[in-house]
C-alpha cells in the first residue's frame, strides 16, 4: 500500500491527469486495496478534479459482502465509512451483522454512515442501536442522523421484497418483469445491479429502458461500463434512457462516451448527451459544450445554454454570450436570462438585446435589465413601453422600469 501510495504521489505523478489515469487503474485493479489506496488518496488529494476523479474511480470498485465487512473492521477511516455507506445497499444477514457491529465504530463519521445504512436495514436490531444512538452518541449531528434513521427503519419494516422481486425480474411475464424493475429501481438495494444490467442488455424494449432507468436510480457506479456500452451499440429509446442513466448516475469516466456522441447524427442523442455531460459536470464541461453552440438542431442549442446556465465554470460565460446572438429567438432570451444569473456584467447585452426584432428576446432583456438595476437601459425601456402596442408585452417593459425607479 505504501508503495501504491508512493507511486500517486511521487515525482511521476506530480500532474494532476498523470494522478486520474493512476486512479482509474487502481478502480480497474480492484479489491480491498485499491480501496484502502483510493481512500488515503482522496484524503490527500488537493486537485478538486483530480479528487473527484478519485472518488468517481472508489465508486466503481466491486467488493462482497465478506470483503466490505473485512474493510469496515480493519480499513482507515474513510475506507471504513465507505464500506459502510456500501453495506447499506445490500440486503441480508451478513451485511447487518457487520453494520450492527460497527455502531460503536471510534469514528464519528464512520458511525454517522453506519447509521444511516442501518436506517435502510430490515433487521429488527437496528431499530435498538438506533434509538440508543439517537440519545448517547457523543455527536449531536450523529445524534440527530441517528433519529432520523431510526423512523426510516421503521418504514422499512414493510419495504420491498429484493428477493421475490429478482425472481419476478428473472422470469415473471413481460409486464411482471417491467414492474419489478422499476419497484427494484427504488428499492435502494444495489444486490439488483447485475441482474437490472442482464436485463437491459437482454430483454425487450420495453424491459431494456425500465432497467436503465432503474440502475440510474440505484446510484451504483459500477454499472456505468455496461451502460455506457449500450449507449454507445444502441440506438432510439434504448439509448436514450441510457443516455438518462449516465446522466443520473455522473460519473467523469463515461465524458469521452458522451462526448462521442455529441456528434451523433440523430439529434436527440446529442440533446441528451449534452444533457449528461451537464449533469455530470466534469472539469471542462463547459468548453466541450461551446462548440455545439453550432448545432444544425435548435433544441440541441437549446440545451447548451441551459447546461452552461447550470454550471459553475467560469468559462460558461463567453458561450452564455455567444448563444445571445443565435438565429432562434428562445435560444437567445434564455441565453440573456442565463447570463444575468451568472452575475456577469450584462448591461450591454440587455441594452443592445432591448432592440432585438423578437418580443421573447426583448422581454428577456427587459427582466434582466429589472434583476441587475441597469439603469443606462431606462430610455430604451421607456420608448419601449410607449411604442407597443400589445398590452401583455408591455406590461413586462412597465414592471421593468418600475424596478428601476429611485
Amino acid at each position: 500500500m505504501i508503495a501504491l501510495l508512493a507511486l500517486l504521489f511521487g515525482a511521476g505523478l506530480d500532474d494532476e491527469q498523470a494522478r486520474v489515469l493512476a486512479y482509474r487503474a487502481l478502480a480497474e485493479s480492484g479489491g480491498v486495496a485499491a480501496v484502502e489506496q483510493l481512500t488515503e488518496a482522496i484524503g490527500k488529494e488537493q486537485d478538486p478534479s483530480a479528487r473527484a476523479a478519485a472518488q468517481d474511480a472508489l465508486a466503481r470498485i466491486e467488493l462482497d459482502v465478506a470483503a466490505l465487512d473485512q474493510l469496515l473492521q480493519e480499513g482507515n477511516e474513510l475506507a471504513r465509512a465507505w464500506a459502510a455507506h456500501q453495506l447499506g445497499h445490500y440486503g441480508g444477514s451478513v451485511a447487518a451483522e457487520a453494520l450492527l457491529a460497527a455502531a460503536d465504530d471510534p469514528s464519528a463519521r464512520v458511525r454517522r454512515e453506519v447509521y444511516d445504512s442501518l436506517g435502510r436495514s430490515d433487521d429488527p436490531r437496528a431499530l435498538n442501536i438506533l434509538r440508543k444512538a439517537a440519545v448517547a452518541d457523543a455527536s449531536a449531528t450523529n445524534r440527530e442522523l441517528a433519529q432520523s434513521a431510526a423512523l426510516a427503519s421503521i418504514e422499512n419494516r414493510d419495504g420491498v421484497d429484493v428477493p421475490l422481486q429478482l425472481a419476478r425480474l428473472k422470469s415473471g411475464t413481460p409486464g411482471v418483469r417491467i414492474q419489478a424493475a422499476k419497484t427494484l429501481g427504488e428499492a435502494g438495494d444495489w444486490r439488483a445491479v447485475d441482474p437490472l444490467v442482464d436485463a437491459a442488455q437482454t430483454g425487450e424494449v420495453e424491459l431494456r429502458k425500465t432497467a436503465l432507468l432503474a440502475l440510474g436510480h440505484l446510484g451504483d457506479k459500477r454499472a456505468v461500463e455496461p451502460i455506457r456500452e449500450l449507449a454507445v451499440a444502441q440506438s432510439g429509446q434504448v439509448r436514450y434512457a441510457a443516455l438518462a442513466a449516465l446522466a443520473y448516475l455522473a460519473d467523469e469516466s463515461a465524458t469521452p462516451t458522451l462526448v462521442a456522441l455529441c456528434a451523433d447524427p440523430d439529434a436527440s442523442t446529442r440533446q441528451l448527451a449534452v444533457r449528461a455531460l451537464a449533469w455530470t459536470a466534469a472539469p471542462g464541461t463547459a468548453e466541450r459544450l461551446r462548440p455545439l453552440l453550432g448545432d444544425t438542431s435548435e433544441n440541441v442549442r437549446a440545451e447548451v445554454v441551459l447546461s452552461l446556465g447550470e454550471l459553475e465554470e467560469p468559462e460558461r460565460i463567453e458561450g452564455l454570450e455567444q448563444a445571445l446572438d443565435d438565429v432562434s429567438p428562445f435560444v437567445r432570451s434564455e441565453a440573456m436570462r442565463l447570463l444575468a444569473a451568472t452575475g456577469a456584467d450584462v448591461d450591454d447585452h440587455c441594452v443592445r438585446l432591448l432592440e432585438d426584432r423578437d418580443a421573447l428576446v426583448r422581454i428577456a432583456a427587459a427582466g434582466a435589465c429589472a434583476d441587475r438595476g441597469v439603469t443606462s437601459a431606462v430610455p430604451a425601456l421607456q420608448k419601449l413601453a410607449s411604442r407597443t402596442r400589445d398590452d401583455s408585452e408591455k406590461t413586462y417593459y412597465e414592471d421593468a422600469l418600475a424596478r428601476l425607479s429611485p
